[in-house]
């Protein structure tokens, strides 16, 4: 089927607009992102900094495809309970940022061996209107290949994402623990009882995991000569170009 393929394919085929470009070679690394900082939420309004050590990759968990509408929701006053850094729409793969990157969010909780709010970005992806969860982390689906193909449109945008943020915070994407999913998390002791994002590739039967998901991002970060931390050959740091909505930065 078409989507298995593009599976197979998307460290070579990342759709989407012009996001970080490499200095030698002016090609963009796509992201998108739409600034929508949730400035009413009680997280955003604590004003806690912190230094960026890792990301942390979640899906939300309910059929909600829509990023803007998750802003919506959670620019309140009143809602207390959560807090992310990002949400990337399932029907255009746009990342919508809802908290400055080194601002202390509040989207895994925490484990034995504390949270991982206190290094970690979050960043979710929305999630097929066709899913029903029936159970936890278990749902049923009226329309597999279009769920099949947002969740494509979100792990593809999210490779992109997490390619900058490395560059941007001096990652190694392949480094232990420093891009781990929700329930990477739990495992590692800094995160709640979670199934997300696996959950929703697994149940889909997507070929898409953590592992490789961590290599994609290495690969983009080489494809752009961007391998991690490190200058370009001619000792030019590379130029951020990111095309934002809105009028904040």
């Amino acid at each position: 089927m078409a989507w298995q393929m593009a599976c197979l394919l998307a460290v070579i085929l990342l759709s989407g607009c012009q996001g970080m470009r490499d200095v030698k070679r002016g090609k963009p690394l796509d992201v998108v992102i739409k600034p929508s900082i949730l400035e009413k939420n009680p997280c955003y309004k604590a004003g806690r900094k912190i230094e960026v050590k890792g990301l942390m990759l979640h899906s939300v968990g309910c059929p909600a495809p829509s990023g803007e509408r998750w802003v919506k929701s959670w620019n309140r006053e009143d809602y207390g309970r959560a807090c992310v850094h990002g949400f990337i729409d399932a029907h255009t793969g746009v990342v919508y940022q809802t908290l400055p990157w080194d601002h202390r969010g509040w989207h895994c909780a925490s484990g034995p061996k504390g949270s991982g709010n206190n290094a970690h970005i979050g960043v979710e992806m929305c999630e097929s209107q066709f899913l029903k969860y029936t159970h936890g982390a278990t749902f049923t689906c009226s329309n597999e290949e279009a769920s099949r193909e947002m969740a494509l449109r979100t792990y593809r945008s999210a490779v992109n994402l997490f390619a900058y943020l490395c560059h941007q915070y001096h990652l190694n994407p392949l480094e232990e623990g420093v891009i781990v999913s929700h329930a990477e998390g739990n495992k590692r002791g800094i995160a709640s009882a979670h199934a997300d994002p696996e959950h929703l590739w697994r149940q889909l039967k997507m070929p898409l995991t953590m592992d490789g998901f961590r290599k994609e991002v290495a690969a983009k970060l080489r494809l752009y000569n961007l391998p991690f931390w490190k200058r370009l050959d001619d000792g030019r740091k590379a130029r951020h170009v990111i095309r934002h909505y809105g009028t904040r930065g």
